[in-house]
């Protein structure tokens, strides 16, 4: 039986769509994520606290906060007899690519499981972190929650997200992510796109996302290669980031397997064997210099990286 007052958890960042997987595909990144600290209140509902990290100011009320509308949910499925405070420590930019709204609503969601009486396996918390990330794109998509929950690749029906399969990640699989220092909302990259595509896209694109997952199932990782090419949403979207093409010709020149948007953008990123991914890097950060000059962020990572997890209270970085 759980009987924590306060307890502490960390959500990564994560791709979205991973080239041809849109809206059914992410992985996690192993880097900075979301922090929460959820405090347990005498008094039923939900308190948005102190915010921190790369953001400073979130909405104050819960239904319109990422970290704060599926920890509605939680408490009320639950039928609990208290409330929770829910601080925050951006560790994910908004508007990033790298599943911001994910990893907040993502870790809230772990936060507070913590403090129930008898907490729910990760799975089963898949609802209400999908209530959470709901709040910025406007839908329900689960390309981004799914893997920052449990880690890896993870596979995503849209409309059954609760049965989603963990994908086996090939040995040596990397990628390496640049985001350039701008926003571009999930929502506003989502309005852009053509509801209406052609055939021969379509069966390309069903061509590529088989590909990927039998390389994914048989371990081989060299059969990725050109697996990773999105023909359907990637010319519609890249157009709003500067240097795309080229920083991914770079890329690809360098030994990636693959390249392509994180999400909506502007986040750019490669899968890369393990032995390429400093020879990948330097030209993605070369090429993308020409472009943003020093206003970037970039990330290294393997593709197998941990989903969200409890911290301790030493490890907390928010006020």
């Amino acid at each position: 039986m759980a009987s924590n007052t306060v307890s502490y958890a960390v959500a990564p960042p994560s791709v979205g769509n991973m080239a041809v997987g849109f809206d059914v595909l992410g992985h996690a990144l192993d880097a900075p994520g979301d922090q929460i600290r959820a405090t347990r209140t005498d008094k039923s509902g939900v308190v948005m606290g102190a915010v921190s990290g790369r953001v400073t100011s979130l909405p104050n009320k819960p239904e319109s906060n990422t970290a704060g509308a599926g920890v509605l949910e939680l408490l009320a499925s639950q039928n609990v007899d208290f409330g929770v405070r829910i601080d925050v420590h951006k560790g994910v930019a908004l508007g990033s690519g790298m599943g911001g709204s994910a990893s907040s609503a993502v870790a809230s969601v772990v936060a507070v499981n913590a403090l129930l009486p008898q907490p729910l396996a990760p799975i089963e918390l898949m609802p209400h972190a999908l209530a959470g990330e709901q709040v910025a794109s406007g839908c329900i998509h689960g390309d981004n929650v799914a893997p920052c929950l449990l880690g890896g690749i993870v596979f995503v029906p849209p409309a059954h997200p609760e049965r989603c399969v963990e994908v086996p990640v090939p040995d040596g699989l990397n990628c390496v992510l640049i985001r350039p220092e701008f926003r571009l909302d999930t929502s506003a990259g989502r309005s852009i796109l053509n509801e209406k595509v052609n055939l021969n896209d379509v069966v390309t694109q069903m061509s590529h996302f088989g590909h990927l997952l039998c390389a994914c199932f048989s371990n081989d990782i060299d059969a990725l290669e050109g697996a990773f090419s999105d023909v359907l949403v990637e010319p519609q979207r890249c157009q709003q980031v500067r240097g795309f093409a080229e920083i991914k010709t770079a890329a690809l020149t360098a030994g990636a397997l693959g390249f392509s948007l994180s999400g909506s953008g502007p986040s750019m990123v490669a899968w890369v064997r393990a032995q390429d991914v400093q020879s990948v890097e330097s030209e993605m950060r070369r090429k993308v210099e020409q472009f943003y000059g020093d206003q970037y962020q970039y990330v290294t990572s393997m593709v197998n990286a941990p989903g969200a997890r409890l911290i301790q209270s030493k490890e907390w970085l928010g006020d």
